[in-house]
């Protein structure tokens, strides 16, 4: 006790003393009805554990009509081993060894604690007056990990995983707005967005910074955020409402080979719903991804298994990388997928000889899907596209029509090609060697074979092609095919004829007198073989049956009857379960 002033007009009288006490009887010391700072922090002295030493002084004048305004109060301690429950966004408070500084003004705790399972280190500031910038301000660094995090209720995996080093500031105000910044460093994390195909492994450098606007502990808006983590470039904000996000904007997105400007992601209910304003894309990622063939079991869970809604519009794209030396450019595209099937797929775009490419698949009236596709230069697209190299030129048209209401929802179509070349092409050569026309592979090897065009109905169901009706033929030679093709199990079986039309049929041309009846008209042939392909569709097994003797009528109508209409109606082979390919 220590009264000072006695020779002056006024005196002041201080009050000091040491405390040594469980934390629960300190905080109830200082939650005193004329203290209440327990209260004001939000703190329980019932649910506390731990044990502390303090030292308190209160300065005050000797006045006989004393308000409590004018106590001056200091406290000073030090907090072993504190336990404290639902300190702040319903999360506990443990390990904490801590020094606190109190006053009437303010306070300020300080050291480490294990903060929902995550140790770090703590800087608080609170302030008690009416008139303070804010009313608190906690700062915590530490290095946390994904299975901490989950522990905590905040699972990030596998998006987030392993550790990253984070330093947090939150500051509230008395109005009930608050502030959350964070800066991450990444480079021990692991990061992983499958539905972007992108990675980062653990050790390469990682930085990210976020900063939150809540009200009463919710996020009301992201208003910016960045990272910057492998190759990943990204920055933003991200709009809320009613507590949920609804939009995210990003000005700027690069990673892997992607260079995205005027990027937005909405998120309506269940639909994802994205715009891209430009830029470059790398879509090799996913045109790649096939993985191994499926089981019965595996098709037949995928193929009644919804996925999340989605649609894409990018109207203006510099480029579409689809696979090495393989690009689309001046790219327009829309799309949209339900959680069962695609309704739109509308694509504009050049290809690399100048060609344009136009493909639409849109519902129309009737209950129906229609699909047109179409490009001046067949060989091209094909090869832009990374389903077949060895085409040169030849106009290329795919129409077809799907029954919404059907189930599986088949698509049934035509091809048409104009005329156009096969060049050397590893699979063709091996195909005719086994039909034993190896004079004709260095044909191929040279210009190609011509062909005058090409033909072919289809039926496409989940992931199988049944091929109905192909017919192609040029001077050297001549093909028909038919049977299916199933992407999911990735197995093949074709069988057809294969006819020489000149290369072998002339000789018969000079037999005398019965050369003109056994061809049956000039530039038509008589000799010809089946063959089949069928088996794995990456390496499948070529068998060709001996040569045999063809009427003339048949082959006047293999490659020349107009396959019209046909059977695009009939039913289409009823395959096993599928995906949605």
């Amino acid at each position: 006790l220590l009264i000072t002033g006695l020779d002056q007009e006024d005196q002041f009288i201080k009050v000091g003393g040491d405390l040594a006490a469980p934390m629960r009887d300190a905080l109830e010391l200082l939650d005193h009805p004329r203290l209440g700072y327990a209260s004001k922090l939000g703190l329980s002295p019932a649910s506390s554990t731990g044990d502390v030493k303090t030292h308190l002084d209160f300065d005050f004048p000797a006045a006989k009509n004393l308000s409590f305004k004018k106590v001056k109060i200091g406290v000073t301690a030090e907090m072993i081993n504190v336990g404290l429950q639902k300190v702040m966004f319903d999360r506990d408070v443990a390990d904490g060894n801590l020094a606190l500084v109190l006053s009437q003004n303010g306070m300020r705790i300080s050291g480490p604690l294990t903060f929902g399972g995550v140790p770090m280190d703590l800087q608080w500031l609170e302030n008690f007056t009416d008139d303070a910038k804010f009313k608190r301000q906690i700062r915590a660094v530490g290095t946390v990990d994904a299975e901490q995090m989950a522990a905590a209720g905040y699972e990030t995996r596998p998006f987030l995983d392993g550790k990253s080093g984070a330093d947090l500031t939150y500051i509230s105000f008395a109005d009930g707005r608050a502030r959350l910044d964070a800066d991450l460093d990444l480079s021990d994390a692991t990061l992983a967005f499958e539905f972007a195909k992108w990675s980062k492994a653990a050790g390469q450098p990682g930085r990210g910074k976020i900063a939150l606007e809540l009200r009463d502990d919710h996020i009301v808006k992201v208003p910016s955020f960045q990272v910057a983590a492998g190759d990943l470039k990204a920055a933003g904000r991200i709009e809320f409402e009613g507590g949920k996000p609804v939009r995210a904007v990003l000005p700027a997105l690069s990673f892997g080979r992607n260079a995205l400007k005027d990027v937005s992601v909405g998120f309506k209910g269940d639909l994802v719903d994205v715009a891209i304003g430009g830029g470059d894309v790398d879509v090799e990622p996913w045109m790649s991804d096939d993985g191994p063939p499926k089981d019965d079991a595996t098709l037949a869970r995928e193929e009644n298994e919804p996925q999340r809604p989605f649609r894409l519009v990018a109207p203006s794209l510099n480029s579409v990388r689809i696979a090495e030396d393989r690009s689309l450019s001046k790219v327009k595209v829309e799309l949209y997928h339900d959680p069962m099937w695609w309704d739109v797929i509308d694509l504009a775009a050049t290809l690399p000889g100048g060609a344009p490419l136009t493909l639409t698949y849109r519902p129309a009236e009737g209950g129906i899907h229609v699909l047109n596709a179409e490009t001046s230069d067949g060989g091209a697209a094909l090869r832009a596209l990374d389903i077949y190299d060895s085409i040169k030129g030849g106009d290329l048209k795919i129409t077809g029509k799907v029954k919404d209401d059907e189930p599986r929802r088949p698509l049934r179509g035509k091809l048409e090609a104009g005329h156009f070349r096969l060049l050397n092409t590893p699979f063709f050569v091996r195909f005719l060697s086994v039909a034993a026309l190896t004079g004709l592979v260095d044909v191929l090897s040279g210009e190609g074979f011509y062909f005058d065009g090409a033909t072919a109905r289809f039926t496409k169901t989940m992931g199988l092609i049944e091929v109905k009706k192909f017919r192609s033929a040029g001077p050297s030679i001549g093909l028909t095919s038919k049977g299916n093709i199933d992407l999911d199990r990735q197995k093949i079986d074709l069988e057809g004829v294969i006819v020489p039309a000149y290369a072998l049929n002339s000789i018969l041309g000079n037999i005398p007198l019965l050369g003109p009846l056994l061809q049956g008209g000039e530039g038509e042939g008589m000799f010809s073989a089946t063959y089949k392909i069928a088996g794995d569709l990456g390496e499948p097994k070529i068998e060709v049956n001996p040569w045999a003797a063809l009427a003339p009528g048949f082959l006047r109508g293999l490659f020349t009857e107009d396959i019209g209409e046909g059977d695009a109606e009939d039913a289409p082979t009823a395959p096993g379960a599928g995906s949605h390919k």
